[in-house]
C-alpha cells in the first residue's frame, strides 16, 4: 500500500504530496518515468516564465497607460517565479532557467546570486560574471576573476590589457577598509534575486 510505505519514514510536514512522489521516490519509483516528469514540471514552469518576458506578438489595442501597467505586472510576475525558482534545490531546473534568462533577458543573470549561477556565469559568460560581482560590490572575487581571465592561454594581447585595466577599475571602487584587509564582501552561497 502507497501510504503505509510514507507511515514508515518521518518527513517533513511542508514537502507537498508531489514532490514526494516525485523527488523522493513515493509513487513513481522508475527513475527514467521520475526524470521525465521532473524534465516535463521544468518546460511547464519556463514556458510560463518564457510568456511572460517576450513581448506579445499581437497588435496591442489597450492604451499607452494600460500598455504600461500590463509591462509591470508581467516584470513583477516574472521577479516572482524567479525569485521563486532560485529557491529550488534542483541543479537541471537551475542550468534550464539559466539558458532560457541567457536568451531573453540576459541582464537578468546579473542580478541573481548563488554558487549554482556563479559557476554557470563562469562557464557560459565570465563578463556577465564580472558585471554580477560589481553589482554585488564583490569587488575582490571580480579582481580575482579578471586577473585569471588575464592569465588564460592563447590570449590577445587586448584581451589582457582590458581584463588587467578591470582589476585596476575593481580595485578602485572597493572601499578603503577593504583594500587594506585584501577581504571581499563574501556571498553566504544563498541563492537570491538581487534588485
Amino acid at each position: 500500500d502507497e501510504s503505509s510505505s510514507f507511515q514508515s519514514v518521518q518527513l517533513p510536514e511542508n514537502i507537498p504530496r508531489w514532490e514526494l512522489d516525485i523527488y523522493h521516490g513515493g509513487a513513481v519509483n522508475n527513475r527514467i518515468q521520475r526524470e521525465k516528469i521532473i524534465e516535463s514540471c521544468h518546460k511547464i514552469i519556463l514556458m510560463h516564465l518564457e510568456r511572460l518576458l517576450t513581448p506579445d506578438s499581437m497588435p496591442n489595442l489597450k492604451s499607452a497607460e494600460d500598455q504600461e501597467a500590463d509591462l509591470k505586472k508581467r516584470e513583477q510576475s516574472s521577479d516572482n517565479l524567479i525569485a521563486h525558482a532560485m529557491s529550488s534545490n534542483d541543479d537541471a531546473f537551475h542550468f534550464r532557467l539559466y539558458e532560457l534568462l541567457s536568451q531573453f533577458r540576459p541582464y537578468i543573470l546579473t542580478r541573481l546570486s548563488g554558487h549554482r549561477i556563479e559557476s554557470w556565469l563562469k562557464n557560459h559568460n565570465a563578463v556577465m560574471l564580472r558585471d554580477s560581482y560589481r553589482k554585488q560590490k564583490m569587488f575582490t572575487k571580480a579582481v580575482q576573476l579578471d586577473y585569471e581571465l588575464s592569465h588564460q592561454k592563447n590570449i590577445s594581447l587586448s584581451n589582457r590589457i582590458t581584463h588587467l585595466a578591470n582589476c585596476l577599475e575593481d580595485m578602485s571602487d572597493m572601499p578603503k577598509g577593504i583594500k587594506e584587509r585584501g577581504i571581499g564582501n563574501n556571498s553566504k552561497g544563498a541563492s537570491t534575486l538581487n534588485n
